[in-house]
């Protein structure tokens, strides 16, 4: 991949463009990579593998988050119940109590 600097891509813009038609150039600003400059099809092809690849990823990897969240959130409940005096409901009456409040200013 070639790289330049800020002020060579502005001195040697139509070299830079016909080099970013063949390869993804890399333009520099105070030694750190700032833009890539690129061929369009490219582009777009890059982007549609990243959407397809988040679209089918994120909703496997959040369900199995919620899964494990979920279960972690029963174990509580179950071991807070146990913790309960007989015949009280400290989860419900919890949730009502703070849905009641009213809000601070």
């Amino acid at each position: 991949m070639m790289t330049v600097t800020t002020s060579e891509a502005r001195q040697r813009w139509g070299r830079v463009l016909d080099a970013a038609k063949r390869e993804p150039v890399t333009i520099t600003e105070h030694g750190r990579p700032t833009a890539v400059l690129m061929d369009a099809d490219l582009s777009g092809r890059a982007l549609a593998a990243l959407r397809r690849e988040t679209s089918t990823a994120a909703p496997q990897g959040v369900a199995a988050w919620r899964r494990r969240e979920e279960g972690k959130m029963d174990a509580i409940a179950a071991r807070w119940s146990a913790l309960a005096k007989p015949g009280t409901r400290p989860l419900q009456d919890a949730a009502a109590y703070y849905s009641e409040r009213p809000a601070k200013a």
